[in-house]
């Protein structure tokens, strides 16, 4: 009686280190996971950032390029200007 409640114990002891080890390997992965998914979205956030800053640069130019027109034009009698200012 006492081998097996020895073995049982063993049994017992066994089971609880496996699923301690498998929980182990499975908050390690977790973490892991969180760290990738973390690198994602500040890469995101980048491409995001620089995408938005291209999109400014690009209205700046366009609003310059504008000007740049309704300048040109204004020398011109009015129907000329009405027109390249509705082209501008």
């Amino acid at each position: 009686m006492v081998v097996a409640a020895f073995i049982f114990g063993l049994v017992v002891v066994a089971f609880s280190l496996f699923f301690l080890l498998l929980y182990v390997k499975s908050h390690k992965s977790m973490r892991e996971n969180h760290s990738a998914l973390v690198r994602q979205r500040e890469y995101q956030s980048k491409l995001q950032a620089d995408l938005q800053a291209r999109m400014d640069m690009d209205a700046r130019k366009y609003d310059e390029a504008r000007q740049a027109l309704l300048k040109q034009a204004g020398g011109s009698d009015d129907a000329k200007r009405r027109n390249i200012g509705h082209a501008a």
